[in-house]
């Protein structure tokens, strides 16, 4: 239960080594090197808007800006978005490599989540056409502030890439941009 004011760890496991501090897990704790003290925690989709105050050992230290009510309950399973850090795929893991694996068996195109720059198209990309499938589909779902910062590159990149497609996560956006900006982005993004 969260209210605003209160602290809150963020880590890979979810434990705190103090009683009084609530720890949330991260289901992909490598994000949390790019999170920067004073940068936006958003939890479950926006219901709570924190701000990350420091790191430790055990983790990073985040405070409750707001709360959709007082208090307001934060189950696992949960959206974790950090709207002003840089974060990049980087590499696909594990989890990562069985879906695809699954998708390039069993269906005609994949899902790209969290696609924020030029180098995340082109990374899956190069594992697709490694696997041999042509014409085998790739939507990229443009879900971050990151992803709109570097539109025109994500684009010219898919543009590489034979059959591609684009999806706007109108939620994702909001929480990310704000409500208010969603309808400018949803018009710059067509």
């Amino acid at each position: 239960l969260l209210s605003a004011g209160d602290g809150f760890l963020l880590n890979a496991n979810g434990k705190s080594k103090s009683r009084e501090v609530c720890a949330i897990a991260c289901p992909e704790p490598q994000l949390l090197a790019a999170v920067r003290p004073g940068d936006r925690v958003i939890l479950d989709d926006g219901k709570v808007a924190a701000v990350a105050e420091s790191r430790s050992a055990e983790g990073l230290h985040c405070r409750v800006l707001r709360a959709l009510k007082s208090p307001t309950r934060v189950r696992s399973g949960k959206g974790l978005a950090f709207p002003d850090s840089h974060i990049t795929m980087g590499a696909l893991g594990p989890q990562d490599e069985v879906a695809l694996g699954f998708a390039l068996e069993y269906a005609d195109a994949v899902e790209v989540s969290f696609v924020n720059s030029r180098r995340d198209v082109a990374l899956v990309a190069t594992r697709l056409r490694a696997a041999g499938r042509p014409g085998f589909g790739m939507v990229l779902k443009l879900e971050t502030r990151e992803a709109m910062r570097n539109l025109p590159e994500i684009l010219f990149e898919a543009l590489r890439y034979d059959a591609v497609g684009i999806m706007i996560a109108r939620g994702d956006l909001a929480v990310e941009l704000s409500f208010e900006r969603l309808a400018e982005m949803q018009e710059e993004l067509l």
